[in-house]
Order: structure tokens, then sequence, then C-alpha cells
């Protein structure tokens, strides 16, 4: 296994950290949105950087679409759990201003 696939991961995590916080604070959905905003902010952002473009001619297409589906799945995971947090946070505070009966 390539270290190529872990920083897709912690990329993903900073990325769905970053996004939670502030669609969070913006008061902007829930836990679908916030994965789903993440994970395409981050995938592409793991694509462009993480492939090696001049390369792909020689590689066959399995490996590409495999290596791709590698990075979609690391990524997936480091949103997942970099929007924990946010989340958190924002259920806390919701929680503290509900009235006490």
């Amino acid at each position: 296994m390539d270290y190529t696939y872990f920083v897709a991961g912690f990329i993903g995590l900073v990325v769905g950290l970053v996004v939670g916080t502030v669609l969070a604070a913006m008061g902007w959905g829930g836990k679908r949105r916030l994965v789903g905003v993440s994970f395409g902010l981050s995938l592409l952002l793991n694509t462009v950087l993480l492939i090696d473009w001049t390369q792909t001619g020689s590689l066959p297409l399995g490996f590409l679409i495999l290596d791709l589906g590698m990075i979609a799945l690391f990524t997936l995971i480091g949103c997942a759990v970099g929007i924990v947090p946010p989340l958190a946070v924002r259920r806390l505070l919701r929680a503290a201003r509900q009235p006490k009966s």
C-alpha cells in the first residue's frame, strides 16, 4: 500500500474538519450535506494533487480506476472522521440552548 492513500485520508480529514466547521457555523445542513460537500471537495483536491497525470498514458485503465477508488475510499473515511467534531460541538450548543423544563 502506498502512502498516497494515507495522504488522501489526511486531506479528507482536514477538508472535512474545515468544511464541517464552516457549514455548521453558518447553519447549513445536516450530516449528509456536510459529508457530501466535504467529500466532493476533497476528492477533487486529491484527484488533482495525488494522481501523477503525466504517467497515466502508460498505466492500464483498470489500475487508474482502482487507484481512484482507493483514494475515494480513504477520502470518505477522512471526511467522515473530520466532520465529527463540528457536529458534536453543534449538538452540544443546541442542547445548551434548549430551555430546561
